[in-house]
């Protein structure tokens, strides 16, 4: 089972990846997020496309079986 495709363009998709790469990597950047406990982890748009497929698959059942709903 995989998350639904959301077919945004893959020039934009590369060109976001780009810039949040660009973003991660400024010393400003890395501080924030070390301040928050977080390590920045830039990543291809392939590989966060299959971190969040694996992260659907393992989330959606629990959260169906919780009753949980968007409110």
């Amino acid at each position: 089972m995989k998350m639904p495709s959301l077919r945004t363009p893959q020039s934009v998709v590369g060109l976001i990846n780009r810039r949040v790469d660009e973003l991660l990597a400024t010393p400003e950047m890395k501080a924030v997020l070390q301040g928050q406990g977080a390590e920045p982890l830039p990543m291809s748009s392939q590989q966060i496309s299959k971190m969040v497929n694996e992260d659907y698959v393992k989330w959606k059942g629990i959260v169906e079986a919780s009753g949980a709903t968007i409110e």
